[in-house]
């Protein structure tokens, strides 16, 4: 904004794998002085956003390169968990 007011917002995720498939976490940071509407809006927009995502993934059948590139990520991931 023109008067020098933080607007920067931050989104953090979080994915761990579960017995039953995947729990996610999900959060956005916003400036302490931001109003209640903005903070409302972006949980939603998160909300909405995140669901388009998994439904779109549903529909998406990994091939072997793609199956292999996730593994070796998730395999690095975890490994700097620890």
């Amino acid at each position: 904004m023109s008067d020098g007011t933080d607007t920067k917002i931050v989104g953090m995720h979080q994915f761990k794998q579960s017995s039953d498939g995947i729990k996610v976490k999900l959060g956005v940071f916003v400036p302490e002085a931001a109003p209640k509407e903005i903070i409302e809006g972006h949980k939603w927009h998160l909300m909405v956003e995140f669901q388009n995502v998994l439904e779109a993934a549903v529909q998406e059948k990994p091939n072997a390169i793609q199956k292999a590139a996730l593994g070796l990520a998730i395999k690095k991931m975890k490994s700097s968990w620890k």
